[in-house]
């Protein structure tokens, strides 16, 4: 078989391959593993609510020390503790 032979199969081949992609044959399944350090650092983060508690906790001690906050925090707090207030922990 001659060089020119061998690479009109081997481009004949991989023409009926891509065409059975494209076409709805045999489907190419790709498995991704998320390589990357945000998903990682999500899967071992503690629980959104204990991490914003804990933000509370600092502003508050913050504040008690007379720290001032900029007014959005302040008004976070506030919100924050009359929820707090409102339904205290048993």
């Amino acid at each position: 078989m001659s060089i020119c032979h061998f690479s009109i199969l081997a481009h004949m081949k991989l023409r009926s391959l891509a065409g059975r992609i494209l076409m709805g044959g045999t489907p190419l399944k790709i498995h991704h593993r998320p390589n990357n350090h945000a998903e990682r650092r999500r899967s071992e983060y503690p629980d959104l609510g204990d991490q914003l508690d804990a933000v509370y906790k600092l502003a508050r001690h913050m504040q008690e020390r007379g720290q001032q906050l900029p007014p959005d925090v302040e008004q976070w707090v506030a919100q924050c503790r009359a929820v707090k207030e409102k339904y205290p922990a048993a």
